[in-house]
């Protein structure tokens, strides 16, 4: 992408309205309809589709929920109103007392999430749901342990189908980014396909460790899940970069 689209692309990013929530679950709803991760979890033998025993039904309340915890700590931003939307996490900048009395409340409420799925999710659903979980956890405090702590997370890169190939996904990667290096931080994520290994090194990130779903489940009569817990290493910020950051300063 040419510099000067991407400085176009990077002005169209606001931050995550409550008002732009409903389209940005949709947006997600779409742009993970045939994402890895998703099919495992939800593709079991004992799926019951629509009833409230049933992680289908339960994927778009778990969006929401994940949209509006990042967007009340102004972690969360957009193009056009949600077609496009990214979610992530800055530890290394302190929160208010209004974000952090929100963030302690997003926990709980986190925490009675999972709860009520564990108890109405059928067994195989929750079987994997679990072993997706653990896995996840394992690979970050195993390859980056209390780094975390000073790491900054993109946690959810999403663009509807319709609105794909115009460098949002992209743009909302480099604000992301472009914090990180502002303040000499790397940042690490999860991808949950594989096919988008490219796209993120394309933006300076490096997988470090594989996360394997499905490799020993009996109940999985297709490939392994294969995900990538990738890393990107903070960059002396360029011209285009201080462009970026002072783009995004103007919209925050």
């Amino acid at each position: 992408m040419r510099s000067e689209q991407l400085c176009i692309e990077v002005a169209a990013v606001r931050c995550l309205r409550l008002s732009n929530i409903p389209n940005a679950i949709t947006t997600c709803n779409k742009a993970f309809e045939h994402d890895p991760r998703r099919r495992y979890l939800e593709d079991t033998p004992d799926a019951r589709d629509e009833t409230l025993h049933d992680m289908r039904t339960w994927y778009r309340p778990l969006i929401g929920f994940q949209l509006f915890a990042a967007a009340v700590v102004d972690r969360a931003w957009c193009i056009n109103r949600g077609d496009s939307i990214a979610t992530y996490g800055n530890p290394t900048v302190p929160l208010t007392a209004r974000q952090i009395l929100m963030a302690r409340l997003m926990t709980i409420v986190a925490k009675v999430l999972m709860w009520l799925l564990s108890i109405s999710l059928p067994a195989e659903q929750n079987n994997r749901l679990q072993e997706s979980e653990k896995k996840m956890s394992a690979a970050i405090q195993n390859t980056l342990g209390d780094r975390t702590k000073e790491m900054l997370s993109l946690n959810l890169l999403a663009t509807a189908p319709e609105s794909q190939g115009h460098g949002y996904a992209t743009a909302l990667v480099r604000a992301v980014t472009s914090e990180a290096d502002s303040h000499g931080r790397c940042t690490w994520l999860i991808s949950s396909n594989y096919v988008n290994t490219v796209f993120y090194e394309g933006l300076g990130f490096v997988p470090v460790r594989e996360i394997i779903l499905g490799d020993e489940n009996p109940t999985w009569n297709k490939a392994p899940v294969v995900m990538l817990l990738m890393v990107r290493e903070p960059q002396i910020p360029d011209l285009m970069d201080e462009k970026v950051a002072l783009l995004l300063n103007q919209i925050a």
